[in-house]
């Protein structure tokens, strides 16, 4: 036992090396004395997971007794779930081919004992087995809108306001000047772990909400995000972190909001705030981010901190997100093209799955018509 105690130790004070984690001008004494006391007395970082559970109790609290009345009035309305008589050869073959053609309905009715009428209405209706209530989309929506825009406010009052005297919004040399003389202020600290807390969430509830098309986009966009939250608290990089941030949750407010209101067939209110989540997008996300503040992390930082191994790996993720943002402006153009090009707004969202299709049932690989022969092989 002594030994793995032994060997423990010295693994455990390799990985956690100053040489690995750290610039070489600041190293773990230093970054412990930067820390507000009153940060660490509240849990320090880790006080992002009790803050995550919390979240997520506001939410199931939001959604069912704030917004619900509210999309309600504007007009969302509480869908059904659309039933259908179940049966596993109709569900193998719908797999095959959505559209069946006569003869492998006739054979399907004969072995099913239907009638054709039965057949083909089980074949309309099952698209819409899995469709989620449009309400449950409203309040999902409105729960991130009010997450984005309530996080926008306080962070556009922590970073321009509070730090105004030190000015590192504007100017971003100040994220990294004097480096060892940045301490974190309590209102950051707490904008910091709100942030944390909800992308954590977020994490967990991508398995229960609805499911779109870029699933696995936004799951390594909330990975890549808590891991660069995490990393520039705990290495002191806070100020780069919270700018970084607060440009990224700007162009969320008028995505969630868009959808609120095409949930509610608001369609020209929609079309506001799309055309404000396109300005944004673009402006924050694919010239603010890219030419302004990722310069800043690539030369700036090195010139007043240094360059090391862990930070190589944060440019790197911070590389993966700026990947995400051109490929959902990719999508946002081709809503704005079709918008512009007379194909509408609703329709193209509906292609695209980016506003309101889930992914609970997935188109087929195959689209083909199957053949009634192979309809009969199925058992």
């Amino acid at each position: 036992m002594e030994y793995l105690s032994e060997r423990f130790d010295q693994f455990f004070a390799w990985f956690w090396s100053e040489r690995i984690w750290l610039p070489e001008i600041t190293n773990w004494e230093k970054v412990k004395a930067l820390k507000n006391p009153q940060a660490v007395a509240l849990g320090d970082i880790y006080l992002c997971i009790p803050v995550a559970v919390v979240l997520i109790i506001l939410r199931i609290i939001f959604e069912n007794f704030i917004a619900r009345p509210i999309v309600k009035f504007l007009g969302v309305k509480e869908k059904k779930p659309v039933k259908i008589r179940e049966s596993d050869l109709c569900e193998q073959v719908y797999r095959k081919s959505r559209k069946p053609n006569k003869e492998q309905i006739q054979d399907l009715s004969s072995r099913l004992g239907w009638s054709t009428q039965e057949v083909e209405k089980w074949f309309r209706r099952r698209p819409a087995k899995y469709n989620l209530s449009p309400m449950r989309k409203a309040t999902e929506s409105s729960w991130r809108f009010f997450f984005y825009l309530t996080a926008t406010i306080y962070g556009f009052i922590v970073i321009v306001y509070k730090a105004s005297n030190e000015n590192w919004l504007w100017n971003l040399d100040e994220c990294f000047k004097d480096f060892n003389s940045h301490v974190i202020s309590m209102e950051l600290y707490f904008y910091y772990v709100a942030e944390l807390g909800m992308y954590i969430s977020l994490s967990f509830s991508q398995f229960t909400d609805v499911k779109r098309k870029d699933f696995w986009q936004h799951m390594v966009h909330h990975a890549s995000t808590i891991a660069l939250l995490l990393y520039s608290y705990i290495a002191g990089y806070h100020r780069i972190g919270a700018v970084i941030v607060f440009v990224h949750d700007i162009s969320d407010i008028f995505l969630e909001g868009a959808k609120v209101f095409h949930y509610a067939k608001l369609q020209k209110i929609c079309d506001v705030l799309f055309g404000l989540l396109t300005l944004t997008f673009f402006g924050s996300r694919l010239m603010i981010l890219p030419f302004w503040v990722l310069p800043a992390c690539f030369t700036t930082a090195t010139k007043y901190v240094g360059d090391f191994l862990v930070y190589r790996i944060m440019l790197g993720l911070l590389l993966v997100l700026q990947t995400l943002h051109i490929y959902w402006a990719k999508c946002i153009l081709t809503i704005a093209i079709g918008a512009v090009t007379g194909k509408g707004v609703e329709d193209v969202r509906s292609d695209e799955e980016y506003f309101t299709e889930d992914e609970n049932h997935k188109k087929p690989a195959v689209k083909e018509e199957v053949p009634a022969n192979e309809v009969k092989k199925i058992q």
